[in-house]
C-alpha cells in the first residue's frame, strides 16, 4: 500500500507540473511573437513540457492506464488554483461546483479499483 501511495504522489506532482507548462504558455502568450521574451519562454515551455513527457512515461510504468487518465482531470482543478493565484482571475461558483465534480469523479474511481 505504501508504494501506492507513493505511485499516486509520484503522478499529482506530474500533473502539477503539467499545470505549471500550462500556466506558462499562457504567460508566454502575452509577449509579442518575435520578442526577446517571447522565445524565451517559448524555450522554457517546451523544455518543461519534455520533462513532463518523460515523467508521464515513468507513470504510466506504475500506474493503471485507467487510474492515470482519470486522475488527469485534477489538472483542470490546478488550472483554477493557479490561474487565480497567477493571473488573478475570478472563480465562480459555477467553476467551484464543476472543480469539486472533478474530484468526486477522481475518488470515486480510485476507490473502486
Amino acid at each position: 500500500m505504501a508504494n501506492n501511495i507513493k505511485d499516486y504522489i509520484f503522478l499529482h506532482g506530474i500533473l502539477f507540473f503539467y499545470a505549471i507548462c500550462i500556466l506558462l504558455e499562457k504567460y508566454t502568450s502575452s509577449f509579442d511573437i518575435g520578442s526577446y521574451e517571447f522565445y524565451l519562454f517559448y524555450i522554457i515551455v517546451v523544455i518543461f513540457l519534455g520533462v513532463y513527457a518523460i515523467s508521464w512515461q515513468q507513470v504510466l510504468k506504475r500506474l493503471d492506464l485507467n487510474i492515470v487518465f482519470v486522475n488527469k482531470a485534477i489538472v483542470v482543478v490546478w488550472g483554477i488554483i493557479l490561474g487565480y493565484l497567477v493571473f488573478s482571475e475570478t472563480i465562480e461558483i459555477n467553476t467551484i461546483v464543476g472543480a469539486i465534480i472533478v474530484i468526486l469523479g477522481i475518488i470515486m474511481v480510485v476507490r473502486n479499483q
